[in-house]
């Protein structure tokens, strides 16, 4: 099993920003907007849950994604994905079968180290190419 975990730009850039909301807060109290607090303390609780936290996990037969806190996981076999589309650097769609229906999931680009992406994006291209037929 491997997994890609959130990486750690992202959660520092964060958990920064949730800082700057509460210093800003702080301030803000004194004008009477209490409300701030409770979205910097947010924040802060959303960036800490993102701390080294496995987005995809890559089992044997099949992905499981997780992407947020209250997102639920997504359990997508090999077998249902379709293709992966890299419309730009910054925009990976991965398309997959549940039942009937076809489906698109956006990988966030932006939460994952670019070498983990390029072996994510590398292992699911293998795993969609076939298997030559060698029976003769």
């Amino acid at each position: 099993m491997k997994s890609i975990k959130t990486s750690k730009k992202f959660t520092q850039k964060q958990t920064n920003l949730g800082y700057f909301f509460l210093v800003a807060s702080i301030i803000l109290v004194f004008a009477g907007r209490v409300e701030m607090v409770a979205v910097a303390i947010l924040h802060l609780v959303v960036a800490y849950n993102q701390k080294d936290k496995d987005l995809i996990k890559i089992e044997k037969d099949h992905l499981e994604i997780k992407l947020s806190l209250l997102s639920s996981t997504r359990f997508i076999k090999f077998s249902d994905i379709t293709k992966v589309e890299e419309v730009n650097p910054k925009k990976v769609f991965l398309h997959y079968n549940e039942g009937p229906k076809s489906k698109k999931l956006r990988i966030p680009v932006h939460m994952i180290e670019p070498i983990e992406l390029e072996d994510f994006l590398t292992f699911i291209n293998n795993k969609l190419k076939p298997v030559p037929d060698t029976s003769l």
